[in-house]
């Protein structure tokens, strides 16, 4: 299983990720923020 981690309520949404997470699941967690961050 993966999860994506991102921190709401920030004037920007603060991604958290672990050491060992994998590069899908800290690429996931950035494409989460990256939608959250999106005005349209």
């Amino acid at each position: 299983a993966e999860c994506a981690g991102v921190v709401l309520g920030a004037s920007v949404p603060i991604i958290l990720t672990s050491r060992s997470d994998s590069i899908f699941s800290r690429i996931a967690s950035t494409a989460l923020a990256m939608q959250l961050t999106d005005p349209s």
